[in-house]
């Protein structure tokens, strides 16, 4: 008996088709990222809950009934933690993300336990059900809409702008054109636009992640030509499985088909990070095993030349002359006390431990734009200094400060590869602080990268370590202060490394 699909169904089954082929696009667009993650599972959770929505339209098997009652909960905490990551919130908001998985979680285990208990099928069938999931979706969709508003009215970059446009028309179908779905359970006339919702924000997806780069990278053409044509061969076989096999076998396939599915999408954003990951800590080995050997070849040479000048200098106190040798032998014990200082103090600048002195911060400033890489790295960057000649000396560990400072003007003079102003400034913070503030007029960040720019390892930069700013910030934390960033999309960053006047007691 052929299927019968109504006008209604057909627009599921495209909807359907969608959702997998952004999965697929976000999947095997190459390199690791969060969005892209977040995107394949949200699209994999709508392509559970429209099939089984479908499927139970069309055979009236009431399995698929509990299989979209038990997946249809899950979009709007994903949806949520897509639009929060994008907007640069993720951790500022995480404990609402948190709560929102576990509440609508409540609900989806409970739908879940429908295949199983007959109080949960009581349930998932009644208008507790839909009610309980309306009035968590409602919060959701208010904080979701706020958060890419502000975002939208927040950027200063075009293509930027127009992600969070897109994103935000996408988050609004999906919600409110999927809340007619919940609205008809509770006994509502309404239509039932929830496969259109789904629809539309596939297509507004793929406008932003071809046309604007919303995963922040571009995805290959021949992903792009593919991924529609292999999502459509899928669900059309599926529903073939679903007419000449039957509703059992057409659940077991699902299961199947989509478990491999993730596992494979899974395996290949989990090896590229990994790449990644391999190669930074095998650059930050390197480095490593470089200074700890530097150390001890250098400390063992360094004691044995010390010894023998002091048994030198030890001989010419007893009378013994060494042929007018003796200025020369203290010279030699005065380089080396120096090169073992050299020593001790990097080891101390690795461990981040302050000694604290009295220190004139803008000297140090001065010293750290007067060395010659950066002058000759950067000839199209013109240096500003706006320092405050009246800022009082400080309790600092000099090395330190001036190593923090060094790395966050290089990530300055990087960002500008083609040039730009360079302005560097201090200025007394209240009565107790002062700030170095360092300000580029670079390409700046998104919010994504901003939230994660003190990351150990995290880097834009194909050589980067990610290290640079992590280490100014653990130098101003070990002297009681903080480093902030302000960043906007194509207008530059400002970082400020804010040290206190007197050293953190204890």
């Amino acid at each position: 008996m052929p299927l019968t699909i109504t006008p209604q169904g057909w627009v599921t089954l495209a909807a359907c088709a969608g959702e997998l082929a952004l999965a697929l696009m976000a999947l095997l667009r190459g390199a690791p990222s969060r969005l892209a993650l977040l995107l394949a599972i949200l699209s994999l959770n709508l392509f559970f809950w429209n099939f089984a929505t479908l499927a139970y339209e069309i055979s009236g098997g009431v399995a698929w009934h509990w299989l979209d009652h038990a997946t249809s909960p899950l979009s709007a905490p994903l949806a949520l933690h897509f639009a929060l990551t994008f907007a640069g919130r993720r951790r500022q908001l995480g404990w609402v993300i948190a709560g929102a998985y576990a509440a609508f979680g409540l609900i989806s285990v409970a739908s879940s336990l429908a295949f199983l208990f007959a109080w949960a099928r009581r349930f998932t069938d009644s208008a507790a059900w839909a009610g309980a999931h309306l009035a968590l979706l409602i919060p959701v969709v208010l904080l979701g809409t706020w958060c890419l508003i502000v975002h939208v009215r927040r950027s200063t970059a075009k293509d930027e702008r127009w992600r969070g446009r897109l994103l935000l028309l996408g988050f609004l179908a999906l919600a409110l054109l999927g809340s007619t779905e919940l609205l008809r359970a509770l006994d509502f006339s309404v239509p039932s636009l929830g496969s259109i919702g789904v629809l539309a924000c596939n297509g507004l997806m793929a406008v932003g992640a071809l046309r604007f780069r919303l995963l922040d990278r571009p995805v290959r053409s021949m992903i792009v030509w593919n991924a529609p044509w292999l999502a459509a061969l899928g669900v059309g076989s599926y529903v073939s499985i679903f007419q000449f096999r039957g509703t059992t076998s057409a659940v077991l396939v699902l299961g199947l088909a989509t478990l491999l599915f993730a596992l494979a999408g899974g395996a290949m954003q989990l090896r590229a990070s990994l790449a990644i990951r391999r190669a930074r800590f095998e650059r930050l080995a390197t480095l490593g095993r470089f200074s700890t050997q530097l150390a001890h070849d250098l400390k063992n040479p360094l004691a044995a030349l010390k010894g023998a000048a002091q048994y030198l200098v030890e001989q010419i106190r007893r009378g013994k002359q060494i042929s007018g040798e003796a200025e020369l032998v203290s010279l030699m014990l005065e380089q080396i006390d120096r090169l073992a200082a050299v020593v001790e103090r990097y080891q101390r600048i690795s461990r981040i431990e302050p000694d604290f002195a009295l220190l004139q911060v803008n000297e140090l400033v001065r010293d750290v734009l007067a060395l010659q890489p950066f002058a000759t790295a950067a000839k199209a960057v013109s240096v500003r200094v706006e320092l405050d000649e009246k800022l009082p000396p400080c309790l600092a560990d000099r090395q330190l400060l001036f190593a923090a400072v060094e790395n966050v003007v290089r990530n300055a003079f990087e960002a500008m590869p083609n040039g730009g102003t360079l302005t560097v400034r201090t200025r007394p913070d209240g009565s107790d602080r002062l700030l170095i503030s360092v300000e580029d007029t670079g390409e700046g960040m998104n919010p994504r990268v901003q939230e994660r720019a003190f990351d150990d390892f995290f880097t834009t930069k194909p050589q980067g370590t990610g290290l640079g700013l992590t280490f100014a910030r653990r130098v101003a934390e070990a002297h009681g202060g903080d480093v902030l960033l302000t960043s906007r999309e194509g207008f530059g960053t400002v970082v400020s490394v804010e040290i206190p006047l007197r050293a953190p007691s204890g």
